[in-house]
């Protein structure tokens, strides 16, 4: 997992090359944080923090925790 350091974009070129930037803000935000996915609280160990994120309806993809990383996979260009 990748997390952008505060105030930059993390940006994925291909399945090996990440960019960091300072473009504009996304959604009044940077980091960016769109789509955003998160673990399903019925497959946590723990369901109160990912429930509580679903619960803000601002998650584009609630999945099991496995299916996370194919997901995202599907999302990069030329998947």
């Amino acid at each position: 997992m990748y997390i952008a350091p505060p105030d930059h974009h993390l940006g994925v070129k291909n399945p090996k090359e990440l960019s960091l930037s300072r473009a504009g803000r996304v959604n009044s935000a940077r980091p960016a944080a769109d789509p955003l996915f998160e673990q399903d609280p019925a497959s946590a160990e723990f369901h109160g923090m990912p429930e509580a994120a679903v619960d803000t309806g601002f998650a584009d993809f609630v999945l099991d925790l496995e299916d996370i990383a194919p997901a995202l996979n599907r999302l990069l260009p030329g998947h």
